[in-house]
């Protein structure tokens, strides 16, 4: 078994990625998807840009059938992509990657500043 080993598969959520926020286990979407880009196990799946700025999926087919269940707890994309918007996540076409005025690699306290459609709805 490769966990006795200490070695990890992608689609197994690295439970030794530092975390994003002070609370033990994350709350939210883009908390889980910042742990996710963090995990080295998900190089070569899901990746960050080199600015930090945008990330993009590399390979879908193992994203949808290794991340997105363990990280997201869905099969589908059209939900991942669904909660992307919901976040208010931008996608771009031409660089086929997606954004986030507060979603960056080296500022994770931005994180905190994110709220989903219906968040925001309730605030107001």
């Amino acid at each position: 078994n490769d966990e006795k080993d200490g070695k990890r598969q992608a689609g197994q959520p690295n439970r030794d990625v530092p975390r994003v926020s002070g609370d033990r286990k994350p709350k939210n979407f883009p908390q889980l998807l910042m742990i996710a880009l963090m995990d080295p196990i998900c190089s070569g799946i899901i990746e960050w840009n080199r600015q930090g700025t945008k990330f993009h999926i590399v390979d879908s087919d193992r994203f949808i059938r290794e991340i997105l269940p363990a990280y997201f707890k869905s099969r589908k994309f059209v939900s991942f992509a669904r909660r992307l918007n919901h976040w208010g996540f931008k996608y771009d076409r031409e660089g086929r990657s997606y954004s986030h005025a507060s979603f960056l690699r080296d500022d994770h306290r931005l994180l905190q500043q994110m709220f989903s459609c219906e968040e925001k709805a309730h605030k107001m």
